[in-house]
């Protein structure tokens, strides 16, 4: 899950992804994001007109339940 991008000499890690991005980084389609938002499984922000989602909660739902 490394989604970077270079600005200047700094390389920082978007916090942010596109519900399409999202959708690629879990292997599902657009359409289960949507699903999985909806069931607050992933968190995301609305910005304008657009939704992101927070690539933490794509990380804690890609590693699965804890084992606690």
């Amino acid at each position: 899950l490394k989604h970077q991008y270079k600005t200047g000499d700094n390389r920082m890690e978007k916090l942010l992804l596109t519900v399409r991005k999202a959708a690629d980084v879990l292997s599902v389609s657009q359409s289960r994001v949507y699903e999985l938002l909806y069931a607050e499984q992933l968190d995301s922000v609305k910005i304008l007109r657009s939704r992101r989602v927070a690539l933490a909660s794509v990380r804690r739902l890609a590693d699965g339940p804890s084992a606690s």
